[in-house]
């Protein structure tokens, strides 16, 4: 499998782990299992961990993805950890169309993210931030 999750219920956080550029249909996979797996709930916040990934999904992929996000899992937060700003723009899109439905925000490492999934925002130092 290209990504791995792994469930903290002390944190209520999910973090998926991305290890290899995914298809689009892998991502929306992934996606789905993750809102339909036994363990998860939706009080929990998604990390998704990209560091490992060399591009990130085309523009109409991101919208494509941005929208699936909107349906899976209305209200809640994701951290995108994406420490490539020049290469950023399709995730820029992803976060305009699911914004704000699903609360969003890019960050360079996985410390920030999860700092602010914790609800510590104000010593998290994101990318992007839409509230």
């Amino acid at each position: 499998m290209p990504y791995s999750m792994t469930f903290a219920a002390a944190q209520k956080r999910v973090v998926v782990n991305v290890t290899r550029p995914v298809s689009e249909q892998e991502a929306m996979t992934c996606l789905q299992q993750l809102r339909s797996h036994p363990e998860f709930q939706t009080d929990y916040g998604i990390l998704v961990d990209l560091v490992q990934v060399d591009l990130p999904p085309s523009g109409e992929e991101a919208v494509r993805l941005a929208r699936a996000m909107k349906q899976l899992f209305p209200g809640q937060k994701i951290a995108i950890v994406w420490p490539n700003v020049e290469t950023i723009r399709p995730l820029l899109v992803l976060w305009v169309v699911a914004s704000p439905e699903v609360h969003v925000k890019i960050f360079a490492t996985q410390d920030d993210a999860a700092r602010w999934l914790g609800n510590s925002s104000d010593t998290a130092t994101f990318l992007i931030d839409h509230d």
